[in-house]
């Protein structure tokens, strides 16, 4: 997401937007989740998932265009998780 600032404001005291003349810098906020998910049957009713997700934000001032900002989003590294569960039923 870009944001071109056309007229910046601030909030008085009753709660209210008011327009200022203050200089406000454009930014930009990228932000890319991604998951991948395996399931594997190892029985009747009884599963292996396997999990990985992978995430990352980063808001700052910048003027390249939505195509650039884009494809450098796929460099966004905040978090790796990597999840197994076993589903597994018992036959009485």
């Amino acid at each position: 997401m870009s944001a071109d600032i056309r007229q910046g404001y601030r909030i008085d005291l009753t709660g209210n937007a008011m327009p200022t003349d203050e200089a406000v810098d454009d930014f930009t906020v990228r932000n890319l989740g991604l998951q991948l998910r395996y399931r594997y049957e190892i029985g009747p009713l009884s599963y292996l998932y396997v999990v990985y997700g992978r995430g990352g934000y980063r808001q700052e001032v910048d003027d390249r265009g939505s195509g650039r900002l884009l494809r450098d989003s796929f460099s966004l590294r905040d978090d790796d998780q990597l999840l197994l569960k076993l589903s597994y039923r018992f036959e009485s």
